[in-house]
């Protein structure tokens, strides 16, 4: 071979390894990737998503007075003008103070107005209790009565005394007596209301009964032993001070009491001939 053309092939031989070596410089580094791992066998598969709850539908206005005891409310406004209004009450709303609960709005149902209505207690003149005939004019007698609306435990010792004692007016106003022969011999098992003492028992003849629509279903009994004198016993008392007539045990040896009990003391209207 000739010396020249060697020379060249020489020289072009080392200008492609030159231009390789550059490319080779230049090119970004290789990675290996590696194949991901497998899960072990025994992890369990992840819970599915729980979808949001959706927001509860808000409550649908009254249209309404419902159910809930009924008022008849004399009534002071900001304004200072006076209404009477029939009133169904739905809610007691109150706050603690000194440990007890201070009532400070009514919600209900104004007949009135026809729509459900808040009132400030501070503002009423005046409440007549539709069930009991009852009119209650003293804020204190106002929120002791509310505050046995509210729920059991509410009410203070002063409140239940004043509803013991509220119950034996409207038993002394209310009862209807029953003829003579009508008169049922039963044996009564009874203890105080609103106290912590052991039941008792009495044999006594019932003169008179009386049943109204909040807690006021009772019997005016006469011990048959020794000179006792007429008593109330009432089936559901909310005061303190009165007897609460847990059961009775008839001539016939019949026990009755709870639901059984209240059914009795309602057939005794059958017995008055009343209306």
């Amino acid at each position: 071979m000739e010396p020249l053309t060697l020379l060249a092939l020489l020289g072009l031989g080392g200008g492609a390894l030159l231009i390789l070596m550059r490319r080779t410089r230049d090119a970004p580094p290789r990675t290996t990737r590696r194949p991901a791992a497998a899960p072990p066998a025994n992890r369990a598969p992840a819970p599915a998503a729980t979808p949001p709850t959706p927001p509860a539908a808000p409550a649908a206005p009254l249209t309404g007075p419902g159910t809930g005891p009924k008022f008849g409310l004399h009534y002071r406004d900001a304004n200072g003008e006076e209404t009477n209004r029939l009133f169904t009450l739905h809610e007691v709303q109150a706050r603690m103070v000194d440990g007890a609960p201070w009532p400070y709005a009514i919600r209900g149902w104004c007949h009135l107005r026809k729509e459900e209505r808040t009132f400030a207690v501070s503002r009423i003149i005046s409440l007549f209790e539709v069930s009991t005939g009852d009119q209650l004019t003293e804020p204190a007698a106002i929120r002791g009565l509310l505050r046995l609306l509210s729920g059991p435990g509410h009410a203070t010792a002063q409140d239940r005394r004043f509803e013991g004692a509220r119950a034996l007016d409207r038993a002394d106003e209310n009862a209807i007596d029953l003829a003579e022969d009508e008169q049922p011999r039963v044996r009564l098992r009874w203890r105080t209301a609103g106290g912590k003492g052991q039941e008792r028992t009495t044999h006594a003849l019932v003169l008179a009964y009386m049943h109204m629509d909040r807690g006021a279903a009772g019997i005016l009994a006469r011990p048959l032993r020794g000179n006792g004198e007429e008593t109330w016993y009432f089936l559901d008392p909310q005061g303190t001070g009165v007897r609460h007539l847990l059961g009775i045990e008839t001539d016939s040896g019949e026990a009755l009491e709870g639901k059984a009990l209240a059914e009795w003391v309602e057939a005794l209207h059958v017995r008055t001939g009343e209306p």
